[in-house]
């Protein structure tokens, strides 16, 4: 088994086994001040060498999140729909619209810091679900997916 440093980061982990892994590939491009790195994993020997399973890794970094002033923040969000709605494409085979249903779960526990980033991203976001069912109207004037959640 192939040693490898202890990250949560994918892209690092590449990084710390040489930019040459057999069956991984990295890329990194800009967006404005952020830096998008991709990691694919394609094979079982470039997994056990990175410590990741196989599969695909996107990193989004922007520098401090609490420091980022309102036009940098709408970057990074429009930077991440945009990444969540390239994944939501790939997994689904389709592009998302009206017609499409999301069901978001946050898990964690609200009540401590370091485990409350799911319950509070829930509560960052608009269901939409129920108006498809019970305001048609209004829920294609808004032109979003179905959107349902739980913490």
């Amino acid at each position: 088994m192939e040693s490898y440093t202890r990250t949560d980061l994918a892209f690092e982990s590449f990084g710390d086994a040489g930019k040459r892994v057999e069956g991984a590939e990295q890329s990194m491009h800009r967006s404005g001040n952020c830096r998008i790195h991709r990691l694919r994993i394609r094979t079982a020997d470039a997994a056990s060498v990175l410590g990741k399973p196989i599969g695909s890794y996107v990193t989004v970094e922007c520098g401090k999140i609490h420091h980022l002033n309102r036009e940098r923040s709408e970057l990074l969000a429009h930077i991440l729909s945009g990444e969540l709605r390239g994944m939501t494409e790939v997994l689904t085979g389709r592009k998302p619209d009206p017609d499409f249903s999301v069901f978001v779960t946050g898990l964690g526990n609200a009540e401590l810091t370091a485990d409350a980033l799911g319950p509070d991203t829930v509560s960052k976001l608009t269901a939409t679900r129920h108006l498809r069912e019970h305001e048609l109207p209004l829920y294609r004037e808004i032109g979003c997916s179905a959107l349902s959640a739980f913490a």
